[in-house]
This record gives C-alpha cells, sequence and structure tokens, in this order.
C-alpha cells in the first residue's frame, strides 16, 4: 500500500507522477490499481514494468477504484497518447475507472458510469 489519500484521483496522480518518467525512459508500460482501504482512504498498489496487471494486487478485503497505467515513449506507429481499445475494454470488464499517463506528461481520465474521457491537468 502506498500513498492514501481521500481522493482516488490524487492517489493516480501521485503513482503516475511517480512512475511515468521510468516508463518513459524505459519505453515499457508501468501499471496496476487503486483501492479503498478499510480506513476510507485511496492508495496504489505499486506496479511493474514487468507486466501490467489485470489481476489487481489489492489486499484481502480492499475495495477495487481504479487503474492505473502508462504507455511508455511515444510511438508514431502507436496511438500511445489514448487510451487503447483493450484499456476501455478491461476497466468495463472491471467496472472501475481507469487513469493514463501518457509520454507528453499529460494525465487523462476514464469514467467507467458514463463512458468518456477526460483529459486532465498535466503532471507536473
Amino acid at each position: 500500500m502506498y500513498y492514501a489519500r481521500k481522493q482516488f484521483a490524487t492517489a493516480a496522480r501521485h503513482t503516475l507522477k511517480t512512475v511515468n518518467p521510468a516508463s518513459i525512459s524505459e519505453n515499457r508500460k508501468y501499471g496496476e490499481s487503486i483501492y479503498k482501504n478499510k480506513n476510507r482512504m485511496y492508495s496504489y498498489s505499486k506496479g511493474s514494468a514487468a507486466s501490467v496487471s489485470l489481476g489487481y494486487n489489492i489486499p484481502s478485503g480492499i475495495t477495487l477504484s481504479a487503474d492505473y497505467h502508462t504507455h511508455g515513449f511515444y510511438d508514431p506507429l502507436y496511438n500511445n497518447e489514448n487510451f487503447s481499445p483493450t484499456d476501455i475494454e478491461v476497466n468495463k470488464i472491471f467496472q472501475i475507472n481507469g487513469y493514463l499517463a501518457i509520454p507528453k506528461n499529460q494525465f487523462k481520465y476514464y469514467q467507467y458510469g458514463g463512458n468518456n474521457i477526460y483529459n486532465l491537468n498535466p503532471l507536473k
């Protein structure tokens, strides 16, 4: 568990800000889960570059709230500045919101309930 906050967007921003530089320099995806603790604070599980976990490594009895991931370095052959159809499908399957950090150090949010994508303030 890392970085407990009252809002999952704050936990998402913190983790993406932390992992996106490594993701870009290594040109690898990072990702994992954001969850609500029993104390009603949000935390994230530490992702790795080896894989983006779809099993979500969260403690037992904890509520999965969202996921986060990065897309690595800019690639003109891949639309890595946006959520992929697979990214969105995973959020729909797990019925959770998603957060994405892209190579331009921007922050995007997929709202599961409304099926909307928002550009949020840049990661600083």
